[in-house]
């Protein structure tokens, strides 16, 4: 803003001197043709007698007394101040352009760390807009928006099984999750345990290894490849594992041990734990969240136990049998049977299981 002041009082200086002197000389001819009539009437030029006052102008005015010059000058004084008009414009333009610019533009930036005793990890892509902000103790608040995928949230590093609460507001207006969201590695697995999602639902693509009750609800449990994907160990080839909450909710508790237990229970081998956050995720949609986490009292188990942490797994038949809906016919280790049911098939999940489908 300084400089397009600066420049503004420079062309402002530099326009209307040389046209003050110039009207001063002229005196009351506001345009060529009163001029040209003062001419003729008078034969006299009014320049020839102030050719001291205005040394810009003094060989050609001097030396030759024809309205042309006259004209000649005057249109260059028209000139420069319409080019004034066009710089004054085309700076101003610029400067709104520039700002138009950044905005369109702006990414969240993506970087890891510690932040009032908390983990926190914020990945986004470039082509996604808004804002990232840690809050006191375990909250933080995103805006987001444009497209791309965006991943942010507080935890702990490295994660496992523990009794997380939360409590906040998540308001998604497209594509969206929110997780306890983790990975493992020795083998590189990233995992979900979402309890609400926008107007996606993220078990699309997946395969459905069965149920999962915990924490007052249950959860629908699924598995998928990633080929060639972004990871915490660079681009990989890895699974997913998603516990999915069949009734949203935003707030409560999760016990991070029972999925772990549930996610066993149908063949999904657990590795060394990394980093895990209550994740807000979005990918090209829009949104924003607060939300406040943190580690409650309770004690996750390792096999789920009572009430509100039970398992129900995907039922099999005695070895030499036929094996249900959703039951293991399959897998490393497995050594039960692999005739499924009519009309199920055995459907290959992973190297450790394989479903009745």
């Amino acid at each position: 803003m300084a400089t397009l002041i600066l420049i503004l009082h420079i062309i402002a200086h530099n326009v209307a001197e040389p046209s003050r002197r110039y009207a001063k000389l002229l005196g009351d001819f506001s345009d060529i043709r009163s001029l040209n009539q003062s001419i003729s009437s008078t034969g006299r030029h009014p320049l020839t007698r102030n050719c001291e006052l205005l040394p810009v102008y003094t060989d050609a005015v001097c030396q030759r007394k024809d309205i042309r010059v006259t004209a000649h000058l005057w249109n260059i004084e028209r000139s420069l101040l319409f080019l004034a008009l066009i710089a004054v414009t085309a700076t101003a333009l610029d400067v709104f352009d520039n700002s138009t610019e950044v905005i369109g533009k702006r990414s969240i930036p993506n970087g890891e760390g510690t932040n009032n005793g908390y983990f926190y990890s914020v990945y986004s892509d470039t082509t996604v807009t808004g804002t990232y902000t840690n809050g006191p103790g375990g909250e933080y608040t995103l805006t987001w928006g444009g497209s791309g995928d965006v991943v942010v949230g507080k935890g702990w590093n490295p994660g496992g099984p523990m009794s997380v609460e939360y409590s906040g507001t998540y308001s998604p207006n497209g594509n969206s999750y929110l997780s306890v969201y983790g990975w493992m590695t020795s083998p590189l697995v990233e995992y979900y345990i979402t309890d609400s999602f926008g107007d996606y639902n993220p078990s699309t693509g997946g395969t459905h290894l069965g149920t999962c009750t915990s924490d007052g609800g249950v959860y629908d449990i699924y598995t998928q490849t990633r080929t060639n994907a972004p990871s915490i160990q660079g681009t990989a080839t890895f699974q997913q594992y998603w516990s999915i909450r069949q009734t949203h909710r935003v707030g409560g508790t999760v016990t991070t041990g029972n999925h772990y237990s549930c996610w066993e229970s149908v063949g999904l081998p657990l590795g060394t734990f990394n980093y895990m956050i209550l994740a807000t995720e979005g990918y090209s949609s829009s949104g924003t969240s607060t939300i406040t986490v943190g580690q409650g009292t309770g004690t996750s188990s390792s096999a789920p136990s009572g009430p509100s942490s039970t398992t129900t797994t995907p039922p099999t038949a005695p070895t030499g049998g036929t094996v249900a809906q959703w039951g293991q016919c399959g897998g490393i280790g497995y050594s039960g049977p692999t005739t499924c049911a009519s009309p199920y098939t055995c459907t290959v999940a992973n190297a450790y299981y394989s479903q009745c489908l």
